[in-house]
């Protein structure tokens, strides 16, 4: 990032994420910037600090799954966002919590301790519920809190997925494999799929401040990124046409 920026290929050290592997929608990654275009309408892109400029860590106030808090408000908790990542992975504590709030709340659910998912033994459509979301709180150094929720229909995962019957249904939150890190979330493809995110590094890089930040917002369904310049059948292609 740094040598492009020097070459003058970019004006500004920023990556800007636009994914969605459920659809044909078309998956973007620019570097330099970021696009109004890509947010949803009526949504904002809210910044978010970083703990230090040397990570792309965030705080969280709190998160739940099925209107249940799975981690206890005296414990802090960090996420990450990892779009090689496929699900949502937590820290082993908050999954024992997890497990026994699902094995206490659904009688067809499989959450053996020696596994790292829970799974219900039956097709997704026959268990779908109005409560079944995931809710996280990102809490930045200024204090700063947003929620933010993945709903129901993309928390429940098809066995097929994984390679396994689509008479079972894998809830997307796995327990952590990552050793010695149990105060992290970390967010994956299926956060992606909702959310546009920005990953910023011009507070450190061109104002010298000690954080970088990250920037979230609901994402515009439809990928108009780059449409203004390549698309002539785009409103907005020639805007002084009109």
């Amino acid at each position: 990032m740094y040598r492009i920026k020097r070459a003058g290929n970019i004006d500004h050290n920023i990556i800007s994420v636009y994914t969605d592997s459920r659809s044909s929608v078309n998956s973007l990654l620019k570097i330099g910037g970021w696009d109004q275009v890509a947010i949803k309408d009526g949504a904002k892109l809210e910044m978010f600090r970083t703990n230090n400029n040397g990570n792309w860590m965030l705080g969280v106030e709190s998160y739940q799954f099925n209107k249940m808090d799975l981690v206890d408000s005296t414990q802090t908790r960090y996420v990450f966002l990892e779009p090689q990542l496929p699900f949502i992975y937590i820290p082993d504590s908050d999954f024992k919590t997890f497990r026994t709030v699902m094995k206490n709340s659904y009688p067809n659910i499989e959450c053996d301790t020696s596994k790292n998912y829970c799974r219900f033994l039956e097709k997704c459509e026959d268990v779908r519920t109005a409560d079944q979301d995931f809710d996280l709180v990102i809490k930045d150094v200024t204090g700063k809190t947003v929620n933010y929720q993945i709903n129901e229909q993309d928390m429940l995962i098809p066995g097929s997925t994984l390679k396994e019957s689509d008479n079972t249904c894998y809830i997307a939150i796995f327990n952590s494999a990552v050793k010695n890190s149990d105060n992290s979330l970390y967010l994956g493809d299926i956060f992606f799929n909702k959310f546009y995110v920005v990953f910023d590094m011009t507070p450190y890089d061109e104002r010298n401040e000690k954080y970088i930040q990250i920037g979230l917002a609901e994402k515009n369904p439809i990928n108009n990124i780059g449409r203004q310049q390549y698309d002539e059948d785009y409103e907005y292609y020639w805007p002084e046409k009109q």
